[in-house]
């Protein structure tokens, strides 16, 4: 069977002359540069997101997390550079508002987690801290930056009283409360048994772009609100809310373990509680969405981990949840005005410097100084006494 060779041929206007045809043919070819063009602009236009990310102890660990924490990629994949900073100045240091302001300026956007320690009682200089450090971030956000206020739940309520006067200036209550809906329920598996709940109140908005249902945890890393409730000044425009039947429960009293969330005990929310909200302040951008981090990327990929939070929902009704992808747009969303600022988004990790280890220790030589203080009692059980040397540098002590 003879096979007919077919070849492209010129585009042929034959009601058009020969000039005709040639505009025609330009301007096909000068539209298909234009939307290159474009494209290309968008895309550029699509700046990287340099993210901070509140961490206890952020020096010793922000090597680590940014070479082989699970969730650098999915950052990465969503044009997001992130960092660790430190926590300790928002809480524990008493840094000037000057000082934690210049923390924040290298980052167009910063996760705010509100953990709770340091603060076991709420004391007039943990006051005045929480004024100083309310009044940096104001500032930050008041000049462009972004803003991403993550509160959780633990212990008593001494932390969410603290942590009250650091968010008052953009006008967020954490209350003593967590979110459920007992009526939309579902349990998961992954490091032992979890209770969770679904909500699908979610409002358009850049944020919420692709995000169909959210399921959330109902407890935290311990029986306290998974998702704490949150009271929101009229600035707020609420983006994520639960059901109608969904509420807010109280806490239980002081007296117990960890003031358990107690499903028993309606709370200032009869119905629709609010998951996430949104807002302007200034020039920036501030998002709220209270959670417990275990369930926003501690411990994503993990194996033994189901992602039910993240990304997986109900795996056998194939109800997917989209917490991931609201995440990873309100960064976005929030760090949007400081791309156009000068000043924001400089920060650069300095080079990794490895650990220097000895090259060799002789445990015959380098022995270890006699304890101060007239510490005795050290004897062979021959009777001997022991020898004790300078150490060596660098070395502090034996295990075993």
């Amino acid at each position: 069977m003879k096979t007919k060779t077919v070849r492209p041929q010129l585009l042929d206007f034959p009601a058009c002359g020969s000039s005709a045809r040639a505009v025609i043919v330009s301007l096909i070819f000068g539209c298909i540069l234009a939307l290159n063009v474009y494209t290309a602009s968008a895309q550029s236009e699509k700046k990287t997101v340099v993210l901070g990310i509140t961490s206890g102890e952020a020096d010793k660990h922000n090597v680590e997390f940014r070479r082989y924490d699970r969730m650098m990629p999915v950052y990465r994949r969503h044009g997001i550079e992130p960092s660790l900073i430190s926590i300790e100045p928002f809480v524990s240091w008493d840094w000037s508002e000057d000082q934690i302001y210049q923390l924040l300026k290298p980052f167009h956007a910063v996760l705010l987690i509100t953990i709770p320690y340091a603060v076991s009682d709420l004391t007039p200089a943990l006051d005045a801290r929480g004024k100083i450090v309310g009044a940096a971030l104001a500032r930050y956000v008041n000049e462009g930056g972004g803003l991403f206020v993550q509160a959780q739940s633990w212990g008593t309520s001494a932390g969410e009283k603290y942590w009250n006067i650091v968010l008052a200036p953009f006008g967020i209550e954490v209350l003593h409360e967590g979110c459920c809906d007992t009526t939309r329920t579902y349990k998961g598996a992954g490091f032992g048994s979890i209770d969770y709940w679904f909500t699908k109140n979610i409002k358009p908005h850049p944020v919420t772009v692709g995000v169909e249902r959210l399921y959330l945890p109902t407890h935290g890393y311990a029986p306290f609100p998974g998702v704490p409730a949150i009271r929101y000044s009229p600035d707020w425009e609420v983006v994520v809310a639960g059901e109608a039947e969904a509420k807010s429960f109280r806490r239980d009293a002081a007296d117990t373990a960890f003031e358990s969330l107690n499903l028993d005990q309606s709370g200032s929310y009869a119905s629709a509680p609010p998951v996430a909200a949104v807002r302007s302040f200034g020039k920036g951008r501030v998002v709220s969405f209270p959670l417990c981090p275990i369930h926003s990327g501690m411990n994503y990929s993990n194996p033994a981990w189901k992602n039910i939070v993240e990304s997986a929902g109900d795996r056998s009704a194939d109800l997917p949840s989209f917490g991931m992808t609201l995440l990873m747009n309100c960064y976005r969303w929030i760090a949007e005005p400081a791309q156009t600022i000068a000043g924001f988004g400089a920060h650069v990790d300095p080079p990794y410097q490895a650990v220097k280890y000895l090259d060799k220790v002789d445990l015959d030589v380098l022995r270890f100084n006699e304890p101060e203080g007239g510490v005795k009692g050290y004897a062979y059980p021959d009777g001997q006494k022991p020898d004790f040397s300078p150490a060596g540098d660098g070395i502090r002590g034996i295990v075993g």
